[in-house]
């Protein structure tokens, strides 16, 4: 009898058990909780090129704003730079050949404005990286980033990402065009 009892001791704590983790695998899934799967990143300033103040290009897996001079070894690694010409514009590194006529890898990224409106960004999910939510694939090489906007882009390893331009703006600096973009990126793993 009382190694019967144990047996039904251990079944119900048991059974208790997996009722708890079905109902907190639910509570997770349902709040949003858990790991995402695309790297968000804030602070990135780029400058025109030419300019020795900023850095021009952009490594979106990492994150990292990259300066001209170093640009060309680590060109397989670099999505897009930041130019003026009559406006601020974010260019694919393979629609640019005067800057980077002699980079042994040209990448392309593709842009397009997004679907997503600007007030949205703090709420960018997993779920906004889809061609269906953005409203189509990215196709532009270029694109205006005069005004803070969202900008949906796909890098040259297929994933897809968003930029928040913060502002553009002229600044006191030395070299070339004194114009910076600040953005922030989430693209996904």
């Amino acid at each position: 009898m009382l190694k019967k009892s144990f047996y039904l001791l251990i079944t119900a704590i048991m059974l208790l058990g997996v009722a708890s983790c079905e109902k907190l695998t639910e509570d997770t899934e349902a709040s949003g909780v858990g790991e995402h799967t695309y790297s968000s990143y804030t602070g990135i300033t780029l400058g025109t090129e030419a300019t020795s103040s900023y850095a021009s290009f952009v490594n979106t897996t990492d994150g990292e704003a990259v300066a001209e001079t170093n640009a060309v070894s680590n060109a397989s690694n670099i999505d897009f730079g930041f130019y003026f010409q009559s406006k601020h514009y974010l260019w694919a590194v393979d629609a640019h050949p005067n800057l980077t006529e002699t980079w042994g890898t040209k990448t392309s990224a593709k842009f397009m404005s997004a679907g997503t409106s600007l007030s949205d960004w703090e709420n960018i999910d997993d779920s906004y990286f889809t061609t269906d939510k953005q409203g189509g694939e990215p196709s532009a090489s270029s694109i205006d980033c005069t005004t803070p906007q969202l900008i949906f882009f796909k890098n040259a390893h297929g994933k897809y990402g968003f930029i928040k331009i913060v502002k553009s703006a002229q600044y006191s600096g030395t070299g070339g065009f004194n114009y910076t973009t600040e953005m922030e990126i989430k693209i996904q793993k």
